[in-house]
């Protein structure tokens, strides 16, 4: 017993410094939006038949009304369930995998799900090299992320997907190919800060 204080001394100070290094590598970080791609082409680990989500693990039967909404609609948006019944039968079954985004270097917004026909954003850290990955905003009201998963919005996903996904990726395709960086994503946040 005489050592434990000074145990727990050492862990105060080891995660005061594992503390510190995490704030010193955000601040000194440089995320860049590099491209553009479909998830499953993209997302380390991902698989057809897998969707990610918002979020620490969770079964299917334990998730919030919202995220069981926005699996619902991603089985529908993805084709392999024509109802959300069907969809919440195939859920129920577990023939489809649900993990978590931050499994695979992903985020999702809210009850943000990412399934693999979804164009996602590639974002890189030219100081560190790490990689991360997400979903497109679908802008406000009812959307996926909420758990909403109505015709509208199924059909705005698929307009993303088919029609505004390909302009952005071939932007952001030309100025990494122009300038060879990509979009300073700290600079475009500071700039909205004082928006």
């Amino acid at each position: 017993m005489s050592g434990e204080p000074g145990r727990v001394l050492n862990i105060k100070e080891e995660i005061e410094k594992a503390n510190s290094t995490a704030v010193e590598r955000m601040m000194e970080s440089e995320p860049h939006w590099v491209d553009m791609d479909i998830a499953l082409k993209a997302i380390p680990g991902m698989k057809d038949k897998m969707l990610l989500h918002a979020g620490p693990p969770i079964e299917y039967e334990r998730a919030s009304g919202p995220l069981r909404g926005a699996l619902i609609g991603a089985v529908i948006y993805e084709g392999w369930a024509s109802s959300a019944e069907e969809a919440d039968r195939l859920l129920r079954r577990g023939d489809i995998v649900i993990e978590p985004t931050h499994h695979h270097d992903s985020v999702g917004p809210m009850a943000g799900v990412i399934s693999p026909s979804m164009p996602v954003y590639v974002l890189s850290d030219l100081r560190y090299g790490g990689k991360a990955y997400s979903n497109m905003n679908e802008g406000i009201g009812r959307v996926l992320r909420y758990g909403v998963y109505d015709p509208d919005v199924i059909e705005r996903l698929r307009w993303m997907g088919q029609i505004l996904y390909p302009v952005l990726r071939d932007a952001i395709r030309d100025m990494v190919r122009e300038q060879g960086k990509g979009l300073n994503v700290k600079s475009l946040i500071a700039q909205a800060l004082h928006m």
